[in-house]
């Protein structure tokens, strides 16, 4: 899992203008209050911390605090000692200042552990600019304090103003742009907005590839980990298509989220990516491009809706060896023109598909026969086939709609157990890509362990549970 933490709580004074201090310097008087006078700093909402000067100061090192060495609430920032930080604060002056910035850590006792200065900079009147430092933390250190500070001539004087945005404190070697939760849809507040560390999700995907077994045929789980709260959709990028992965069709998050892909082709690439949504279904952003090969291991059939209804078989020669890809419309001739024109739609999907196939086994004949439905149980007329490269032209995950699937006795009436098939159709999307049929049920892992406390025990999290596919198919 992948998580940056900003560990300053209330990074933009949204709510109220906890953790920030006058530091009025020598001589001043000063107060620190929430205030939304516009602009506020780039990046953040729409309120500040504002320091307001009431007595003139006479010397240099005046300015704000934020953060505290003692207190335990919103007014502490918790750092790791050796960790790597990057700081960055917008600050405004109402009158042109040469301000710095200080990263003052502190022990768990409140002792001094080390201190560091930023540059001197020049910050204009009433301009928002970004102050920034890098620290890290020595041994014992973690509690920081930040101290903007004046370091030139002229004081502040009566009325003066010094306003304080988004406070970021990054762990790493970048400093990125300020953003919150608030903001920015890939991130969230750890406990109360603003009140609480907020935490930038960015999610990964990890592919675990399981070989064809009695339960499906080959398959690869897809596991998306440390998503922001909302929805995703996986997409199955592979033979120059892309499609929604069965069953990940807007998902809610969670603590993550594992899916099955049984439609995965064999022999290339296929490359899987998660979109995320937010609670409101907005669009927020994608995770990075995961990518896997499935070894080749046969030609399975298989129904969509039902991925337990499946066969792995041996086509013929024969087969896909015509391939129609049409389009609807026609060739249009207007009044005294000697040429026509072209009126029609975009080029179709695989038309009039001859696939012709057989079964070693009578049960698997009779898998297929179940694929279109029985007497008792309905079923879309519609297959996902997997064919390995070299194997004509067809995509590799083809999905065909055949109306009137024949069986041919081979040599069951003699005694034998041969069935082919032929079946004709025409390509199709996959039906209702949002519905899946579960291999691992709870039912599954109910039955294996005796008790609730025993699965308690075993699974550390729900997703951890969803996940342990080595139960499936346990319960009847």
């Amino acid at each position: 899992m992948s998580q940056t933490v900003n560990p300053v709580k209330n990074p933009s004074c949204e709510v109220n203008a906890t953790g920030y201090y006058a530091l009025s310097g020598t001589g001043g008087a000063s107060t620190v209050a929430r205030a939304t006078v516009a602009p506020a700093g780039p990046g953040a909402g729409s309120a500040y911390a504002r320091s307001t000067w009431t007595v003139a100061n006479t010397a240099i090192g005046a300015g704000m605090t934020i953060g505290s060495s003692t207190l335990t609430g919103v007014e502490r920032i918790d750092v790791v000692p050796g960790q790597l930080y990057q700081i960055g604060v917008w600050v405004r002056a109402s009158v042109a200042k040469t301000l710095k910035l200080t990263a003052v850590v502190y022990s768990a006792s409140a002792t001094l552990v080390s201190s560091s200065d930023g540059p001197n900079t020049v910050v204009a009147a009433n301009t928002w600019t970004r102050l920034t430092i890098a620290n890290t933390p020595g041994a014992g250190g973690v509690r920081l304090v930040l101290l903007i500070e004046d370091f030139a001539a002229p004081f502040w004087a009566n009325g003066n103003t010094l306003d304080v945005d988004g406070v970021i404190v990054w762990p790493g070697a970048t400093l990125p742009d300020y953003s919150d939760p608030s903001t920015n849809p890939n991130m969230g507040w750890s406990g109360t907005a603003h009140a609480s560390t907020s935490i930038l999700f960015t999610p990964t995907v990890t592919l675990t590839q399981y070989a064809p077994d009695t339960l499906a045929g080959p398959r690869v789980e897809v596991l998306v980990q440390d998503l922001p709260p909302g929805t995703i959709t996986i997409t199955r990028f592979s033979d120059a298509r892309s499609f929604p992965v069965r069953g990940g069709v807007k998902v809610a998050s969670a603590s993550g989220v594992t899916v099955l892909d049984v439609e995965v082709p064999e022999g290339i690439t296929a490359g899987y990516q998660a979109q995320m949504f937010a609670p409101d279904g907005t669009p927020i952003g994608f995770s990075t491009t995961t990518a896997t090969t499935m070894p080749i291991t046969g030609i399975y059939i298989s129904q969509p809706l039902d991925p337990t209804l499946f066969a792995k078989v041996n086509m013929d020669d024969d087969s896909a060896a015509s391939l129609v890809r049409g389009f609807d419309g026609a060739v249009v001739y207007t009044d005294g023109a000697t040429v026509g024109r072209w009126v029609g739609g975009r080029r179709k999907g695989l038309s009039g598909v001859i696939l012709n196939m057989e079964t070693s086994t009578v049960a698997d004949a009779d898998e297929i026969q179940s694929m279109f439905g029985t007497y008792s149980t309905d079923q879309l007329p519609v297959l996902c086939i997997r064919t390995p490269p070299g194997f004509g032209r067809i995509p590799r995950t083809l999905f065909l709609a055949v109306q009137d699937p024949e069986e041919i006795d081979r040599s069951v009436r003699f005694g034998g157990s041969l069935v082919a098939f032929a079946l004709k159709g025409d390509e199709v999307l996959p039906p209702a890509p949002g519905l899946s049929k579960s291999l691992l049920r709870y039912n599954d892992t109910d039955l294996f362990y005796p008790t609730y406390s025993a699965i308690d025990a075993a699974y550390g999290t729900y997703l951890a549970r969803d996940r342990d596919y080595s139960k499936a198919g346990y319960a009847p």
